[in-house]
């Protein structure tokens, strides 16, 4: 599942994309990558892997909602 928000900031656009997968280790990966849409590649990418599902949707709706706030 992947969820993509972008805001003006002081006027550049910025995007923020978060991830929730599951890899072939049996886990589940949460991915924040992050910058603005004039550069090529990402400001920042926060990669965070959990053992069971609840944790890593916990952690993604977390994320979720500070980006909105």
């Amino acid at each position: 599942m992947s969820i993509l928000l972008t805001r003006i900031v002081n006027d550049k656009e910025r995007y923020y994309k978060l991830n929730i997968e599951f890899n072939l280790f049996e886990e589940y990966l949460v991915e924040n990558i992050y910058g603005s849409v004039k550069n090529k590649t990402p400001t920042g990418v926060i990669q965070k892997i959990f053992v069971t599902k609840k944790e890593a949707i916990k952690i993604y709706i977390l994320l979720l909602y500070k980006l909105k706030h």
